[in-house]
């Protein structure tokens, strides 16, 4: 937590959201914490939805925009921001970044805890934190399901459920990550947002995902079977080389 201080220490604004099945009230400690260790630093926590279960029902592409408008709608953040994403919601403010960064108040410095900036999937081998075996079981039914449009319209985080046994099915149906990634058409200004922070932080939580070092530092939050498909954490297609760090704690 002392290398975050060492991150915010510019006293820049700090914009939090939430991970998948929570709210702002599930980080508000974080945020506490934050306003307490750097007095005078103005943190905004977001929040996607209604409910907890916005952010797992909701697009992705809803979400980019709920945590957007939570954005904007905040002139102390006009001059530019700290994004502080953890999960899912690293995941979303990857999506700010790269959508809205050169329309919006600017983000500065992005940060992501434990976040699937490079997707998410869960095979035979992998339990998927939160969910418990329930998505191991039902891996046999995603592989046929999840890019179908009722699936990708419905449940938001299989708008970045990256299939290594379906890459060229994920490449075309997929909705939001091989935008993101600039892999369905590429996008300039996708990748100038990117490269517009002047520093990208990762933190990755080797606890839940038990993979060999080399893999962990190229693959977010992904699974074990990250190592058929990780060869770069954000695939923006970026030729500047970027200030980027990355913790495994």
């Amino acid at each position: 937590m002392f290398t975050i201080l060492a991150i915010l220490s510019d006293y820049l604004p700090v914009v939090m959201i939430h991970g998948i099945n929570e709210n702002s009230t599930s980080i508000e400690p974080m945020a506490q914490w934050i306003r307490e260790q750097l007095p005078g630093v103005y943190v905004l926590n977001c929040d996607i939805g209604y409910d907890k279960r916005s952010s797992l029902y909701m697009t992705i592409e809803k979400q980019v925009n709920e945590l957007a408008a939570c954005i904007n709608e905040d002139p102390l953040l006009a001059g530019g921001f700290v994004g502080l994403g953890y999960s899912q919601g690293g995941y979303l403010m990857r999506g700010y970044l790269e959508l809205h960064n050169h329309v919006g108040a600017p983000m500065k410095r992005f940060v992501s805890l434990s976040a699937p900036l490079g997707g998410f999937f869960c095979g035979k081998r992998s339990t998927c934190y939160k969910f418990g075996k329930m998505f191991t079981a039902a891996n046999f039914f995603a592989s046929r399901l999840v890019y179908t449009s009722f699936v990708q319209k419905l449940v938001g985080p299989s708008n970045y459920w990256r299939d290594p046994k379906h890459l060229d099915k994920y490449a075309r149906k997929c909705a939001s990550l091989p935008a993101l990634d600039n892999a369905r058409s590429f996008s300039q200004q996708k990748k100038d947002n990117f490269e517009s922070v002047d520093l990208i932080v990762q933190y990755i939580w080797y606890k839940y995902y038990k993979i060999e070092l080399k893999e962990k530092t190229k693959c977010g939050q992904n699974a074990v079977e990250c190592k058929y498909y990780c060869n770069n954490i954000y695939n923006v297609q970026t030729s500047k080389m970027l200030n980027t760090r990355i913790f495994i704690i």
